[in-house]
């Protein structure tokens, strides 16, 4: 069954909402070729997934990829799945380190 990136990336907002501690404010942008494109943004304490036109502002973290290879990426980050993952290292860093709830979800 092909892999629906809005359920994905709703998916992994509320395992990020629920098991973690993080309180920053987020914005990450999503691009995905045929499906479109997501923004993900938090305020610090509530989240939010939306379906955009075009990049809203200057994301901290922008992902390119098709849905099977974010979910890939997502199970293991060390996969080898065609995935651009653009930001500074310091919140390349933080995006990997919250969507680890993503991971922990799947595998309990």
């Amino acid at each position: 069954e092909r892999v629906h990136p809005e359920h994905l990336i709703q998916a992994v907002v509320q395992a990020i909402a629920l098991a973690t501690d993080d309180h920053q404010p987020v914005h990450w942008e999503f691009f995905f070729r045929r499906e479109g494109e997501f923004t993900v943004e938090s305020d610090g304490e509530h989240w939010s997934v939306r379906s955009s036109t075009s990049m809203m502002g200057n994301p901290e973290v922008a992902v390119t990829a098709n849905p099977e290879s974010l979910l890939a990426f997502l199970k293991d980050p060390e996969t080898e799945a065609p995935i651009l993952i653009e930001g500074t290292p310091a919140a390349k860093r933080r995006f990997i380190e919250l969507t680890r709830a993503f991971r922990g979800s799947i595998n309990d």
